[in-house]
This record gives C-alpha cells, structure tokens and sequence, in this order.
C-alpha cells in the first residue's frame, strides 16, 4: 500500500496516524455536539457575513468529505483489509456510494433543510456529532491498544 510506505518512510506508524486522526474527528465533533456554527460554515440568510469573509473560497464540504478525518479513515480501513482485493473492492464501492450520496445531499441541500425545518437539523447534527465523537475516540484507543502492543512486543 502506498500511504502505509509513505508513513514508514517518514517514521510515522499506522497507530500514531489513527491516534491524530482521532484527536482531530473529535475537535470537528465537538461543534456538532454544541450546536456551534463554524466559523467557515455558510451563514443563514439572516446572519451577515464579516467584511472580506467568502464562502465560495473555502466551502465547509471540501475539508469534511476529503479531509483529515476522511484520508484517516481510508488509510486505516484499508490498512485493515491487509490486500485482501475483494475487501479493497467493497470499500471502493462504499467510498463511491458515500460520495454518491454526499453529492445528493449537497445538490439537494436547500430542499432538504426546508422540508427538515431547523429543529430537526439542530438534532441531527448533535445526533452526528456524538457518533462522530465515539468514533474518533474508537480511534484514539485503537492507536493506543496498537501503541501498547508494539511497546510490548506483541505486534
């Protein structure tokens, strides 16, 4: 694998990445969780937009559906598949499915918060947020169990 070859050749292990990649879903979960808008999130139509600030130049999308969290996932998901072609095909198709999905939403996105209404986004997003947050601290411990076993001499 090549990303598994690029972190050995910096010194970086597959349990450090899943480790940082953890701490990083989980500072990205934790807005969710209060029900905070980031700063680079689009405004409502009734918030204005500070002087100077675009949304066009750096949509919140493009960092949450191929960012730190989403390159994590992938290498350590793949990482686990350990070659096996038929895994790496059903998480190539899943991976597209996700986009696929993701895309609709987006283009759809309007629509969809209108006919959800604020107060059923506003739990959705705590909803997400929480599984986010479990899911980035199944990381972290993941990293540190792998940590633990190569300081032990049982990986």
């Amino acid at each position: 694998m090549a990303g598994g070859f690029l972190l050995s050749y910096l010194g970086v292990t597959v349990d450090a990445f899943a480790i940082s990649g953890g701490v990083l879903l989980f500072i990205a979960s934790v807005p969710m969780l209060f029900g905070h808008r980031p700063g680079l999130q689009a405004p409502e139509r009734s918030e204005e937009r500070a002087a100077g600030e675009d949304i066009a130049i750096f949509p919140l999308a493009i960092p949450l559906l191929s960012g730190p969290g989403a390159i994590t996932s992938v290498l350590l998901l793949t990482n686990q598949a350990r070659g096996d072609l038929v895994r790496l095909a059903l998480f190539a198709v899943v991976i597209a499915a996700v986009y696929t999905i993701s895309w609709g939403v987006l283009a759809a996105g309007d629509r969809v918060m209108a006919r959800l209404g604020q107060g059923k986004v506003h739990i959705i997003t705590r909803v997400l947020g929480i599984i986010l947050a479990a899911l980035a601290v199944q990381y972290i411990l993941s990293g540190l169990a792998g940590f633990y076993a190569t300081l032990i001499g049982a990986k």
